[in-house]
């Protein structure tokens, strides 16, 4: 199974546009969603282009890997020769193995499914009967050329363990969920997300930081969102968070909007030292599956690097604004704390309003009886220096009129697979 896509890139900007070949429709928009929630910090649109049948070979050929290798560089080669620009294509497989040995390369397959073999599964009853336990490898191979020339292959695998049932029941749940984790809603635990859990993305996540012309380090902060719900057995999933949060190591925050489709918002927060994107991503991901062990709904994973940090565009010429994706933004937050006795809004929300910024609290934080509010501003389409001083003259505007300001945060956000989830909150801006 082989997909085309294109990522389009506006024509002021000088990246290339970067094609992703395949050949099945039918999984257009998962893919096109979960390629674009993991190259990070990109300028494209896909657009899926298909090809022909006499470009793939009969499903025999591909267990082979001689000849994978093969059918990916002729369709790599064709595909640059038409379009001049970098192209890469996936390719998955499944190898099931006796559970005698602890390391999968150094023993016999007992059989093996290419891509397109994956959808005719369950696996023939009369070859696993003999075993009550197998353990299974699924294959990801990204094959990718960016010069028409040399071909280069991203390889990852996940592991896993079939026990057999004589009514091969197991053998077929097993085989069905290491389907589902290559499409964008992942089962764990009987609990469905909305987000990329599987070793999918590492193939990605290397290809990104190949194909990305800047890069980012320093201080970034992680936030994992998840569905503030309650439990199958009708319990406030609230304090439970907060546990979890304790063991995994991350900060609990429970925001609340004063307007908004999802006005309230439990989140993570974690600050980790890093040298690149990728890095910090690997980290996201891996926390977000702690989180979906415990039974929680991700709704938004968001990477944020500190305002002082490398990487982040300088200035507002378009050449500075073309190496980063046009849906980064600058987001400052004002933290104010005002009497207990403070009830009328209207001067504080004049303010607020006249740098189009947005006010939202934090419930997890009390501070002796006062009140703890949040100025927040979110700046697209913009260089650092630029969204400073709107930051500092919304600062000013707030001294001026004797708010007491308690802490200050500039970030610039690199990563958000759910923007949309503070609609009518803020809006998502897509021009400048």
């Amino acid at each position: 199974m082989f997909f085309s896509y294109f990522f389009r890139l506006p024509k002021t900007l000088r990246m290339k546009d970067i094609n992703f070949i395949s050949k099945s429709c039918n999984d257009t928009y998962i893919y096109h969603n979960e390629v674009v929630r993991i190259m990070a910090d990109f300028n494209h649109s896909l657009n899926l282009i298909s090809l022909s049948d006499s470009d793939i070979q009969p499903h025999e050929q591909q267990n082979d890997k001689d000849n994978l290798q093969q059918q990916a560089t002729n369709i790599l080669n064709k595909q640059f020769k038409n379009c001049n620009q970098p192209c890469f294509t996936e390719y998955r497989s499944l190898s099931i193995y006796s559970d005698n040995n602890n390391n999968s390369n150094s023993i016999d397959i007992i059989q093996h499914f290419n891509e397109s073999q994956l959808q005719t599964l369950p696996v023939n009853t009369l070859l696993l009967s003999k075993y009550n336990r197998l353990k299974a490898c699924l294959h990801i191979d990204l094959y990718y050329t960016l010069d028409g020339r040399v071909i280069e292959k991203l390889h990852t695998f996940i592991d896993g363990i079939i026990d057999v049932n004589n009514d091969n029941n197991t053998t077929t749940t097993y085989i069905e969920n290491i389907e589902s984790i290559f499409k964008s809603k992942t089962k764990s635990n009987g609990v469905k997300n909305n987000f990329i859990t599987s070793g999918r993305y590492h193939c990605y996540l290397e290809l990104s930081e190949i194909l990305r012309n800047h890069m980012y380090s320093g201080l970034f902060e992680i936030h994992i969102t998840v569905k503030n719900d309650v439990d199958d057995a009708g319990n406030d999933i609230v304090e439970h968070f907060k546990d979890v949060c304790k063991t995994i190591g991350c900060k609990p925050v429970l925001i609340e909007l004063p307007k908004g489709e999802h006005p309230t918002q439990l989140m993570t927060s974690f600050y980790h030292r890093a040298e690149s994107l990728a890095h910090i991503q690997r980290l996201a991901y891996r926390q977000a599956q702690q989180l979906i062990d415990q039974r929680f709904t991700i709704t938004r994973i968001k990477v944020e690097i500190m305002f002082s940090g490398e990487g982040v565009p300088l200035g507002d010429d378009q050449q500075s604004l073309d190496k980063v994706s046009s849906e980064n933004y600058f987001e400052f937050h004002i933290k104010l704390t005002l009497p207990s006795d403070y009830h009328d809004y209207s001067e504080l929300n004049t303010i607020v309003a006249r740098h189009n910024a947005h006010l939202s609290k934090n419930a997890f934080k009390s501070s002796g009886g006062e009140q703890q509010r949040f100025v927040t501003m979110r700046l697209y389409h913009t260089g650092k220096q630029s969204a400073e001083h709107r930051y500092l003259a919304c600062v000013d505007d707030l001294e001026q009129h004797q708010y007491t300001i308690t802490a200050k945060m500039r970030e610039y956000s690199i990563y958000d697979s759910n923007v949309h989830l503070d609609k009518g909150w803020i809006e998502y801006s897509t021009t400048k």
